[in-house]
C-alpha cells in the first residue's frame, strides 16, 4: 500500500489472521525460544496417515490415537489433503505438553501436506487446520517440520487409519494396548469451530453481496467517482477520511467547488463509504451547519448566474415540431423510428432509458424493449398498443409493468406512428438499436432545424449533460 492514510478493505483471510494473533497474544507468556543455528535434528518423530472412508490416526514411540470420520461431522467431507493434515494437528494438540520445546518431525505419505506444514500456507479448505497447527507450535514452542514417506514404508500409520490393530501390534509390539482418547475440546476447536467459521464466512460473504446488490451498478459507479474525489481531498489536506465529521464535510464542499445538483450525490457517496466500512451512519440530515452550507452554495451560484437551469416540459407544441421534422418531411426509416419513440415516450410517460439502450453493444433483451414487448389489440385496425416494460429506473427489482397507449385519432397518434415504423424497418439505419445519446443528438438537431434549441424534454437529456454523465460513469 503506497498511501498509508488510505482505507483498504481486508479480505476474510486477513481478518482471520488478525484474529489468530489476537488469540495468541492472550496465550503467550512473553518468552520466545531462540533455536540453535546449524543443522536441524529431530528429537521426536510423529507418523500419521488417513484413509478416505474410514478414519485417520498418528503414533510416536508407544503413543497412538485414531479418529473415525463418521463421528467428526463436516470433516468427513474434507478433501484427502485436509484429511491427511488433520491427524498431525490433533497429534500436536494432544501431545503438545510432552513435545514442548522440542524439534518434531512429522512424517506423512502426502506430499501436499508436507508442503503445507513446511511452507505454513494452504488453500481455504486446509488453511484453518494450518492456522491451528501454527497456534500450537507457537504455544508449546515446538519446532515442527514435515517429511514425505512412501506409502509402503508407512505401514504402522496405515494400519491405524484402517483400524487394523492386529497388523499394528505385529509391526510395533511396544505400542500401548489402548489408543489415547482425544480430548473433545480439541476436536471442538479443530473441527467444529472450523465448521462454524466456514458458515460464518459464507454468511459474511452473502451479506457483503446483498449489501452491494442494494445499489444499482450505475449508481455505484457515480458513488465511486465521488468517493475518489473525497479521498483525494482528504489526502491533499492531510485529513483522515473516516469517520466523517460535519466540519470536514463543510470544508470539502467549500474547497471542491461542487455544483448544487451534485452535492447530494457526493454526500450520499461519503455516507455510503462510512457505512460500508462498518461504522455508524453519520446521519447527514442532522448536521445543521452542513445543511446551511449547502443552501449557501445554492444561493451563491444563483447570484453568480450559475444557478440550476430548469428544463422546459414536453408539450404538444414541442411534439408537433418534432412531427414536422420526422413525420411530415420524408426521412426514411430513421425518421419514422424517432417519431415512434417520441410519441410513445410522450403518451406513455416513459423515460428515455426505457426506450433506448445505453450503448450500441449494451442491448440486453431481458431488460430493454423488444418488438415482443409491443402488442396491439387488433391486426386490421388497432385502437391501442400495450407496451411491456421489463425494467426501469424506478423498478429496481424488475417486476415490470404494462403501459396502454390508445389511438388518439389525430396527427400525433402514437399507434399510427408505431405502425408506420413497423411497416418500414425495425432498426436504425446502421442495423443497431437506438441509443440514448443518439436519440438526444437527433432530438437537438430536429429542434434546431425548427429554431427551438431551448426546448428540452424533462426526461430527454441534452447532449452536454449526457457527455458529462458519461464522463462521470467512466
Amino acid at each position: 500500500m503506497q498511501q498509508l492514510d488510505r482505507f483498504v478493505r481486508l479480505i476474510r483471510e486477513a481478518r482471520v489472521d488478525i484474529e489468530w494473533w489476537s488469540q495468541f497474544g492472550q496465550e503467550w507468556n512473553g518468552t520466545s525460544m531462540m533455536w540453535h543455528a546449524g543443522k536441524w535434528r529431530p528429537e521426536v518423530v510423529v507418523t500419521s496417515d488417513a484413509s478416505g472412508r474410514w478414519e485417520c490416526g498418528a503414533w510416536w514411540e508407544s503413543e497412538w490415537f485414531q479418529l473415525q470420520w463418521q463421528g467428526l461431522g463436516e470433516s468427513a467431507t474434507y478433501g484427502i489433503t485436509a484429511k491427511e493434515l488433520l491427524p498431525i494437528v490433533v497429534a500436536t494438540a494432544s501431545w503438545g505438553k510432552m513435545l514442548q520445546g522440542r524439534a518434531v518431525l512429522a512424517r506423512c505419505d502426502n506430499m501436499a501436506v508436507v508442503a503445507i506444514v513446511n511452507l505454513g500456507s494452504s488453500r481455504e479448505e486446509a488453511m484453518h487446520l494450518r492456522r491451528c497447527l501454527a497456534f500450537l507450535e507457537a504455544k508449546w514452542a515446538i519446532q515442527l517440520r514435515a517429511e514425505h514417506v512412501w506409502g509402503e514404508n508407512n505401514e504402522v500409520a496405515d494400519a491405524i487409519s484402517r483400524n487394523r490393530t492386529d497388523v499394528m501390534f505385529g509391526l510395533h509390539p511396544q505400542m500401548k494396548r489402548r489408543p489415547e482418547v482425544v480430548d473433545k475440546e480439541i476436536l471442538k476447536v479443530v473441527v467444529r469451530e472450523r465448521q462454524a467459521g466456514r458458515q460464518g464466512s459464507i454468511l459474511e460473504e452473502v451479506v457483503e453481496m446483498l449489501f452491494r446488490k442494494g445499489i444499482a451498478p450505475s449508481t455505484d459507479r457515480m458513488y465511486g467517482v465521488a468517493r475518489r474525489r473525497y479521498l483525494g481531498f482528504c489526502e491533499k489536506y492531510g485529513r483522515p477520511p473516516l469517520p466523517v465529521f460535519e466540519k470536514g464535510l463543510c470544508q470539502f464542499l467549500a474547497g471542491e467547488g461542487l455544483k448544487h445538483n451534485s452535492i447530494k450525490v457526493y454526500l450520499v457517496a461519503v455516507r455510503q463509504l462510512q457505512v460500508e466500512e462498518g461504522m455508524t451512519d453519520p446521519r447527514l440530515g442532522a448536521m445543521a451547519k452542513l445543511r446551511q452550507v449547502v443552501r449557501g452554495v445554492q444561493r451563491l451560484r444563483a447570484e453568480q448566474g450559475k444557478g440550476q437551469r430548469h428544463k422546459k416540459p414536453m408539450t404538444v407544441e414541442v411534439l408537433d415540431v418534432l412531427r414536422l421534422s420526422w413525420s411530415v418531411v420524408p426521412g426514411g426509416a430513421d425518421a419514422r423510428m424517432l417519431w415512434a419513440a417520441a410519441t410513445l415516450a410522450f403518451f406513455g410517460f416513459m423515460r428515455s432509458g426505457e426506450l433506448t439502450v445505453p450503448s450500441t453493444g449494451g442491448f440486453k433483451p431481458d431488460i430493454h424493449l423488444t418488438w415482443q414487448d409491443v402488442a396491439k389489440d387488433c391486426v386490421a385496425a388497432p385502437t391501442m398498443r400495450k407496451v411491456r416494460l421489463k425494467a426501469s429506473k424506478t423498478d429496481q427489482v424488475r417486476q415490470g409493468c404494462t403501459l396502454v397507449v390508445g389511438h388518439t385519432g389525430d396527427k400525433l397518434c402514437p399507434v399510427v406512428a408505431v405502425l408506420g415504423f413497423m411497416a418500414v424497418c425495425r432498426y436504425y439505419r446502421s442495423g443497431k438499436p437506438l441509443t440514448q445519446a443518439g436519440f438526444v443528438v437527433e432530438l437537438k438537431s430536429a429542434l434546431e432545424q425548427r429554431r427551438d434549441t431551448q426546448d428540452t424534454v424533462s426526461e430527454l437529456e441534452r447532449p452536454r449533460q449526457r457527455q458529462q454523465r458519461e464522463s462521470v460513469m467512466q
